[in-house]
Parts: structure tokens; sequence; C-alpha cells
């Protein structure tokens, strides 16, 4: 065998949904020119009859008018607030995804009132009272979303938000930046919005932020919670699935593509705790290594997510997932992830679950060394409930296991290295 090379990443789910997307234009954006006045220009010159996100600029002193959407922002021609207009789609996928995200969650608030107003009138006719003011709590309206912007920049997508997407309470628009946070204010004025009700201002650093405002701790807390950074992620999915409500949605953009690609395996195990691989399917690798990584900063404080929708785009990664409270459920986190196995000489691959979920608790695994192989065995029924439902996959110690320690295989089994791939 040539080499086999090791990754850990989100292991299959039917939720997960992944694409990829490459949007070709005449004019090149580079990530690294974080001031728009040079490139909004010459995309005005270059694409005059072209209806897109920059399709209304035009210069006016010290501002630049852009339209996207229902939106039209004014930027500073002194380069003092980052924009991307690459990422129209981006904020075009958002605005879709929140519309049915409202549907869906008004829906469900109306389902929990029915609910809990049978058990309250089932509760009360066994006991014999009769109160008809209670009652009237069905006839309340059912609360909007609340939604953080938590690195807004220009402001743009809260105003779009608060624009196209329906059943909206409030929006915090955050940024560190004191000229940014100006000029969200002057955007918001200029669209028409209150800036002290509807959508708010906020200067302050992103995941002191949200630390501060943990849901829990919140009498109405952020049902959707909205990263998108300058780069990567990470430093904010700890702090972010604290702040977001219990079946809220997190959206997060990751534009290192080239570290979640395989580029850069040393910097994406410091920044996710996985690493990548360098194969056809590095893309689809890449939404599941953010994934995993969200997982696992979920599963500390008891929550798990669910994947709505996973897409790589361009030079970036963009995924929606709900988040959920539920010691229960976190405790299958583990048997949604595994370690790839992948053969640097034909490009086979292979994945190991991390671990399995097994429904007959009354049957368990039993590893021998010596024989390298499982073993069904039946436990007393007196010792029963001690089992676990989770079977921690012993670790086979062979030559080629040293290939895959330095990966992270420890504790946790790797089968025969030859058996998953026959290359020479």
């Amino acid at each position: 065998m040539r080499g086999v090379w090791l990754a850990r990443c989100v292991h299959t789910s039917t939720e997960l949904f992944s694409f990829s997307y490459t949007k070709l234009g005449a004019v090149l954006f580079s990530p690294k020119a974080r001031t728009p006045a040079s490139w909004l220009s010459k995309m005005a010159s270059s694409n005059s009859g072209d209806k897109s996100a920059a399709e209304a600029m035009d210069s006016k002193d010290d501002f630049i008018k852009v339209k996207e959407g229902s939106a039209t922002i004014l930027f500073p021609n002194s380069n003092e607030v980052f924009y991307n207009p690459v990422q129209e789609l981006n904020r075009d996928l958002t605005v879709a995804v929140l519309n049915q995200f409202s549907k869906k969650y008004r829906e469900e608030q109306e389902e929990k009132k029915k609910k809990q107003e049978a058990k309250r009138l089932k509760r009360e006719a066994a006991q014999g009272v009769k109160n008809t003011d209670k009652s009237q709590e069905t006839d309340k309206k059912v609360p909007g979303l609340r939604i953080l912007e938590a690195l807004s920049a220009s402001g743009l997508r809260s105003v779009r938000y608060w624009k196209e997407v329906e059943g909206i309470d409030q929006i915090l628009a955050n940024d560190f930046s004191a000229a940014a946070v100006e000029n969200i204010k002057r955007n918001l004025e200029y669209n028409g919005i209150d800036p002290s009700s509807e959508v708010i201002p906020n200067q302050g650093d992103a995941a002191m932020y949200m630390h501060m405002h943990h849901a829990s701790n919140e009498e109405v807390p952020f049902n959707v919670v909205d990263l998108d950074p300058y780069g990567s992620a990470a430093p904010f999915l700890d702090s972010a699935v604290q702040c977001v409500a219990d079946s809220g949605l997190l959206c997060v953009t990751c534009t290192d593509m080239a570290v979640l690609a395989g580029n850069h395996a040393e910097a994406c195990y410091a920044k996710y705790g996985c690493i990548p691989l360098k194969a056809k399917y590095c893309h689809e690798a890449a939404l599941r290594i953010i994934l995993a990584s969200i997982a696992t900063h979920a599963a500390r404080y008891k929550r798990y997510i669910v994947p709505i929708i996973s897409c790589s785009i361009d030079f970036y990664i963009r995924v929606f997932v709900r988040v959920y409270t539920s010691a229960a459920e976190v405790k299958k986190t583990s048997s949604k992830m595994g370690m790839v196995y992948h053969c640097m000489g034909c490009g086979a691959f292979n994945i190991q679950v991390l671990l399995r979920i097994v429904s007959d608790v009354s049957l368990f695994c039993t590893f021998s060394p010596y024989s390298r192989r499982f073993k069904k065995e039946t436990m007393p029924s007196s010792k029963q409930h001690k089992v676990p439902q989770f079977h921690r996959l012993a670790n086979i110690v062979t030559r080629d296991s040293m290939l895959a320690a330095p990966f992270g295989l420890i504790g946790c089994t790797t089968l025969t290295l030859s058996k998953i791939c026959k290359a020479t």
C-alpha cells in the first residue's frame, strides 16, 4: 500500500444537502481587497447593463450607492467599511432560508401552544376547575423572529432581512468597528428603518456579546444567529451555539476554503479539530468538517444540531443548522462522526464511524486482541441496565497503526488497513 491518509469529519446525515457552485463573472474580485470603492467603480463600468447586486451604483461626493435586493446602501469612498459583492448569492440564499424558517417556526410555535392549551384544559377538567381567563392565552400573537447579525459591517444583510423576510420582530446589527456602526446607522436611516426599535446597531466584540446574551439568560433569546466573518468562523462558534435559542437557526459562513480543502492541514486542525484531505471530494469534506466543529461545540452545552442546507460556493462555505437542547440526543453526536481513510495510490476511501448505536442492549461486543475479531455475548439480565447503548470500538494495534495514530486514531478502531484498499 502506498499510503493511507486519515481525516475526521461528520459521517452521514439524511438532513444534509450539499452542492458546489461556481459563479463566473467578467470582473474578478480578490478576497484580500477589503475596500469596495475601486472594485465597485470597475464593476459599474464593465456591467453597465447588468441588473445584479450593484445595478444602481453611482458616486455621490464621499459615498457610493449600491442597490441589492430591496436595500440601497451607502458606502464611504474612504474605504472604512468592508463590502463583498461576490457574496450576493450568499445573501439571496439566506433570505430564502429565513423566509421558510419563519413560516416553519410560526407553525411550530402555534402547534406548541395548542398542545399546552390541551394539557391545561385536561388538567383543569380532572380537578373540576374552569378558568375562562386562561383560555384567552391562545389568542395571543405568536412572537416573530429576533435575529442577531454578529458581524454586520455595512448593515446590508440586516436591511435586506428587515425588508425581504416576513415575521421579524427585531434585528440587532453588531460590529466591532465604530466606523462600521456609524455606517449602519446611516444606511438604516437612508432605507427608512427605525434604529431604535426595528434594526438596532450595536458596537462590541461579537464573541463577548453572544456570551453575555446566553439563550438561557435572555427573556427573548435570538431565534437566528448569523455569522459571516472575514475568514474563519471558528472563534465565534462556541459563543454562537450558546446564544441561539432552542430550535433556533444558526447560519455560518467560512471563507477559508484553502484551509478546509486540504492546503493547510495543520491550520485546519488548529481551527476545527479535523484533518482535511486533498481529494476530489475536498469541498464536501470541508462542509462536513464545519458541521463536525459546530456539533462538537454544541455538544459541550447539551445541544445538538440538525443540518438544513450546506453549500460550497466559490471560495466560501455556507451552512444552515438548527440547534436543539437535549442531553439524550447529544449522546448520539459521536455516532455521526467518523474517520475517513483515503488511499493516495488509487483514490479509494472508506469511512469508519467512531461509535455505533445498538438497539438491543442485551447484546454487547467484546474484542480479543489475539483473534482480532468481535464476539457477541449475552449479558445476564441482572446487569443489562448497566450496559451503555454506545459501544466504543477498540483500538487494533498493527504495524500500520503507527501511520494512522498521528491523525487521531487513538481510542477507535481501524480494522486492518490493508482491508480497506488493496493497492500496492
